[in-house]
Formats: structure tokens, C-alpha cells, sequence
């Protein structure tokens, strides 16, 4: 050990140290610009920007909606998943709609219900929640709610789900939510996201 640390340049560790400094400069001025973009994004959409610690780029929230760039594991600040989040009454259950379902409206292929399946493990049984395929009557459930919707149109829905990249919409008791792989920021998407789920409930 001590042979390794008198081989060591002074050079060298001056090197390690500058590259480590420019490093943590260079990630400081990321997280930096992933707030200041929801910053702006908040003020764009008349909503309420909330820190959420250093790192993580924090949240905004307006009079019927979330948007909240999370870590995909807690701990951690490299992988993200943005949630957008619309309010919504009386929702007709736990549903998973893939963008197909509206594509040849209803296509109950891309349309599943949440669930409880029970599962043998070990010398227990368990109960876990998986989406499957809807019963009739939970079929007509999501039609007639999607029906009363304001300004529901299932072409429009689906072109405009290509358009800004949507792959699913889950319908809970909450509301309608969307979620994105990484930090998404651009705010004609995370607009026209806020547009389709405002436009499927009543």
C-alpha cells in the first residue's frame, strides 16, 4: 500500500481531482436545467411549482392536475418516470387502456381491468393485483363513463395519444394518469398530455 501511494504523482491526483470537480459541475448544471424547465413549465400552464429536494427536478400542480418527475428506484437520481396526472369524478373503476383501444373504437384487446389473482407461494396463499380481461358489464361501465365526457372523440383521442407519444392511459379512483420514460419537460407535450386525459373524463 504504501509502495502504491509513493508511486502516486502529485500530477496524478491533481488530474483525478479536476476531472472529479468538472464532473460534479457538469451534473450540478443538469439538475439545474431539469428545474428551471419545470419552473417554466409551471408558470406556462398558470400552475404552482413545488421543490422536491436538489436533485430530483420537483413537481407541479395546478387546479386539476399533477406533474412530478420521480426516480425509478428511491435513492437514485439517473432514471426517471414523469407521471401527469388528471383529476377526475366518479371514475368507473381500475382500468389500462393502450392506445389501439382507441384506435378501432372499442378494442377490447388493448383494454384490461385491475385485479386481484390469488397465487400459491410456499405453504401460503397470496393476493396479487394484475390487469386482465374486462367482464361485459365492466365494458359497459367504461363506455358509458367515456361517453359522458365532454369533448370525447376516439379518433381524436388516438391520434393525438401517436402524436405526443402515449403509449397507455390508467383510469384509478384518483383520476387519469400518464407516465413517461425520463424527465419530460417539453411543454407542448406535457400540454397536449393534460388535453387527451381532460378530454376522457366527465
Amino acid at each position: 500500500m504504501a509502495v502504491m501511494l509513493a508511486s502516486t504523482r502529485p500530477s496524478e491526483i491533481g488530474g483525478i481531482s479536476l476531472l472529479a470537480f468538472v464532473l460534479l459541475t457538469f451534473y450540478g448544471l443538469v439538475v439545474l436545467a431539469r428545474k428551471l424547465r419545470f419552473q417554466q413549465v409551471s408558470s406556462k400552464l398558470g400552475a404552482t411549482y413545488i421543490q422536491n429536494g436538489w436533485i430530483v427536478p420537483g413537481k407541479v400542480v395546478g387546479d386539476d392536475f399533477v406533474i412530478e418527475a420521480r426516480p425509478l428506484r428511491a435513492g437514485t437520481s439517473n432514471t426517471y418516470r414523469t407521471r401527469v396526472q388528471v383529476a377526475a369524478a366518479s371514475t368507473p373503476g381500475p382500468y389500462l387502456l393502450k392506445r389501439n383501444f382507441f384506435r378501432n373504437f372499442p378494442d377490447w384487446n388493448f383494454a384490461k381491468v385491475l385485479g386481484i389473482q390469488s397465487e400459491r407461494l410456499f405453504a401460503t396463499t397470496v393476493a396479487i393485483p394484475r390487469y386482465a380481461e374486462s367482464t361485459t358489464g365492466q365494458q359497459s361501465m367504461l363506455l358509458e363513463w367515456l361517453r359522458r365526457a365532454r369533448s370525447f372523440d376516439a379518433d381524436q383521442v388516438y391520434q393525438a395519444m401517436k402524436k405526443f407519444r402515449i403509449r397507455e392511459v390508467r383510469i384509478d379512483m384518483e383520476g387519469l394518469t400518464v407516465t413517461f420514460p425520463g424527465a419530460v419537460s417539453n411543454f407542448g407535450r406535457l400540454q397536449g398530455t393534460l388535453d387527451v386525459l381532460r378530454s376522457l373524463r366527465r
